[in-house]
C-alpha cells in the first residue's frame, strides 16, 4: 500500500531499500537492546518501562480516534521522565503529574 501513496512511497521498504526481512531484523536488535537495559532498571521502573509499551501501541489507533494525535504521543514520549525518575529514586511521586 505504500508504494501507491505518493508520500509513502519513498519509505525504505516501499522503495526496496531494505527488505522487510532486514526490517525484522533491526527491530528486533531495536528491541533486543531496549530490553537489556530495561532489565538492569528497580523491579518498579522495570513494570513502569514496560507499561509504556501500551502507549507506544495505542498511538497509530489515537491517530484515527481523536484530533489531537500529537497530545497522546507528548504523553508517550514524556513516559521516559517518569521513567527516569523511578530509576533513580525507585517509585514515582504521581503528585507532580496532576
Amino acid at each position: 500500500l505504500d508504494q501507491q501513496v505518493e508520500r509513502t512511497k519513498s519509505r525504505p521498504i516501499a522503495s526496496g531499500q531494505i527488505s522487510p526481512f532486514q526490517a525484522l531484523v533491526f527491530l528486533g536488535g531495536q528491541l533486543s537492546l531496549g530490553l537489556g537495559i530495561l532489565l538492569q532498571l528497580n523491579p518498579y521502573s522495570q513494570l513502569l518501562g514496560a507499561s509504556s509499551l501500551l502507549f507506544v501501541g495505542a498511538y497509530p489507533a489515537m491517530k484515527r480516534i481523536t484530533n489531537w494525535p500529537q497530545a497522546f504521543l507528548g504523553l508517550t514520549i514524556n513516559w521516559g521522565a517518569l521513567l527516569g525518575w523511578a530509576a533513580v529514586h525507585g517509585s514515582c511521586d504521581w503528585s507532580v503529574v496532576a
